[in-house]
């Protein structure tokens, strides 16, 4: 699976790079769907958790000026989240793992803490859906 954030707005943002992984909550969240729109349980949990940032290191977060983009490619096993033939949507979110308070907090004093970062404060950000079709 390819994901691409695009800044659409008109001034840069900064996001921190261990959001682009893959957690039930925070970075991207992964929702499949059947067709009648009942959720799938699936028997993989994509859940990684990073440490907080490092003070000091501006280097951690991923400047996007307006209309630039940033993406990842994680290969995964269709079935390892849905196990039987049929048709699904898959819907992706993004949203941060670090809140305004928490960098405001913690960071105060650091450079990190004077840009404009993209945080858990604002609206996740929701990818159109993706309809696949399994079969046997």
């Amino acid at each position: 699976m390819e994901t691409q954030v695009l800044n659409i707005g008109n001034k840069d943002v900064y996001i921190w790079e261990s959001d682009f992984c893959w957690n039930p909550a925070r970075g991207f969240s992964m929702y499949i769907t059947a067709r009648d729109g009942t959720p799938v349980r699936s028997k993989f949990l994509l859940d990684c958790l990073p440490p907080p940032p490092q003070p000091g290191s501006a280097y951690q977060f991923i400047k996007l000026e307006p209309q630039e983009f940033h993406g990842v490619r994680d290969v995964f096993k269709i079935s390892d989240f849905i196990d039987k033939p049929g048709e699904y949507d898959i819907e992706v979110t993004f949203n941060s793992f670090l809140a305004d308070s928490f960098m405001r907090q913690y960071f105060a004093d650091d450079p990190i803490a004077k840009l404009p970062l993209w945080t858990n404060d604002k609206p996740p950000v929701t990818a159109s859906r993706v309809h696949v079709v399994v079969k046997p």
